[in-house]
């Protein structure tokens, strides 16, 4: 959690993602305002791309296992993952899979502590009707905003359940069962 609300990052994969693993997909980000509306990012918190401390960029196949630490203050230091050193599968095999053949490390990345980054929203169109689309993303109208039109991230829809928090972690489940 933070002061905007609750985050959820975990691993997902692509078994298209086979020749080379420099954009293999092996993360998604989830969070709430509320513990009970839920959105999904389109975008994905940590990529196969990590920077070193010499400047170059080391690609790896996957990224599992997200655990950030804290320090004493609450504020996020450090993602580890579990992280296969391939940066591309032997044979036919999904970058996810390459762990099976190839060493496998723990991987502790500082994390940039600069000002926070804008919400993971898109924007909202400019005119009336949605002339912006992302993946994931749904027109719908809106009416606390000038345009009768915008973009809503994916809800979880817990609104109306007696027990929003069962309601929230259900949906949240399947949502995440659904990206695998």
């Amino acid at each position: 959690t933070d002061k905007r609300g609750f985050h959820v990052f975990y691993h997902v994969y692509n078994y298209g993602d086979r020749d080379e693993c420099v954009d293999a997909t092996v993360s998604a980000h989830v969070f709430s305002e509320d513990g009970y509306t839920w959105h999904a990012s389109p975008i994905q918190p940590y990529t196969t791309q990590i920077e070193v401390e010499d400047g170059t960029t080391v690609t790896i196949s996957t990224r599992e296992r997200p655990k950030l630490f804290f320090d004493r203050s609450g504020q996020m230091t450090h993602l580890f993952n579990g992280v296969c050193y391939a940066t591309k599968c032997p044979s036919e095999k999904p970058c996810v899979d390459c762990k099976y053949t190839h060493w496998d490390y723990t991987l502790a990345q500082p994390l940039d502590l600069s000002p926070p980054t804008p919400a993971p929203f898109p924007p909202k169109p400019a005119g009336p009707g949605c002339t912006t689309e992302a993946d994931g993303y749904t027109c719908h109208e809106d009416s606390c905003s000038g345009n009768k039109l915008a973009l809503a991230e994916p809800s979880l829809d817990c609104q109306g359940a007696s027990d929003k928090w069962s309601c929230a972690v259900e949906k949240a489940k399947e949502a995440c069962d659904n990206t695998a």
